[in-house]
């Protein structure tokens, strides 16, 4: 769910691997949700590991980054 993958698991499919886990998730719900952030740069573009920030309180991580040609602009995906 972290990932953003649901549309891809059929719960009703019958038992797999896991599956007990995902149900407790989707019950409780998960911290953490990948998002794809715009970044403000003009000299380089994020990377993995790279801290996130709200204002002065840090919510996440950069698992990549780099530019996006098509939009012009820097892009980071990060788990906030």
């Amino acid at each position: 769910w972290e990932a953003g993958f649901d549309r891809f698991v059929h719960m009703d499919k019958g038992q797999f691997i896991g599956r007990e886990a995902l149900v407790r998730q989707r019950l409780t719900g998960v911290k953490k949700k990948i998002v794809t952030l715009e970044v403000d740069a003009s000299d380089t573009d994020a990377r993995g590991n790279e801290p996130v920030f709200n204002g002065e309180k840090l919510v996440g991580i950069t698992t990549s980054g780099g530019y996006g040609a098509w939009i012009d602009k820097s892009l980071a995906l990060a788990y906030v």
